[in-house]
């Protein structure tokens, strides 16, 4: 089992050609979606992710992560 699978993780996004369209943001995007806030934070800490967030952190430049609650969408 991996361990995005363990969190019950799903890659919703994946695009490593995307259209920065303001500031300099990465190019490459990947959204995980959790089933809850704690899940994602379960993952952050979970010592199976440290070596791919060390590589992730290495690769690249503005790598930032964010976890944020599922919104609906507006009226």
């Amino acid at each position: 089992m991996s361990f995005l699978a363990k969190h019950k993780g799903e890659v919703a996004v994946a695009d490593f050609a995307a259209t920065p369209v303001q500031r300099e943001p990465a190019a490459g995007v990947v959204v995980v979606k959790f089933p809850s806030v704690w899940a994602a934070q379960d993952f952050v800490k979970d010592p199976d992710y440290q070596p791919m967030l060390a590589l992730r952190l290495y690769i690249t430049t503005n790598a930032a992560a964010v976890i944020a609650p599922e919104s609906p969408p507006p009226n």
